[in-house]
């Protein structure tokens, strides 16, 4: 009985060494987290001059706003469900109209927006929309945080950056 309970209290001490690293491992990927949400913090707010960011789009390039710097640059902020159309409104056809009318004064960058469960439901999302600009990933889910941070804009506003 005596090594049933030494076994007990052994295991116990064991899994709360491992509760402590796990904690402090998350915490560690927190603040990594946190920190490249600051570095990609953006300002849309009127009249200000929106900091540098990059991401990666969904078609793998990387895009990098310093790229566009004295050019007209128009960033579109939306939610992944308005990628399907729906009765009353199409978001791409109207994207594209803008882009196609648009496309030689200035460049275009969606940021798609919102929560998804997991990159099958994103995934599902842009196969019912045929954006012709490049778009990036700025989702969350269980088991990723947003890329871009802009405190104050609020998605389907168009914002143009010149």
């Amino acid at each position: 009985m005596k090594h049933i309970l030494v076994l007990l209290i052994s295991l116990s001490i064991l899994s709360c060494e491992s509760k402590e690293q796990k904690k402090e491992r998350i915490l560690k990927e927190f603040e990594k987290e946190a920190k490249a949400l600051r570095n990609n913090q953006i300002d849309f707010s009127f009249n200000a001059r929106p900091r540098y960011f990059s991401a990666k789009t969904i078609n793998g390039t990387v895009f990098n706003s310093q790229n566009y710097k004295d050019k007209n640059l128009v960033v579109f902020i939306y939610d992944k469900s308005y990628l399907k159309k729906s009765e009353s409104y199409d978001m791409a056809e109207e994207f594209n109209a803008l882009y196609t009318k648009y496309k030689n004064d200035a460049y275009f960058i969606g940021i798609v927006e919102g929560f998804i469960e997991d990159e099958k439901e994103l995934k599902d999302y842009l196969s019912h929309s045929h954006v012709l600009f490049e778009q990036i990933d700025n989702t969350k889910s269980y088991s990723k945080s947003e890329k871009i941070n802009y405190p104050g804009a609020e998605p389907n506003v168009i914002k143009l950056w010149i």
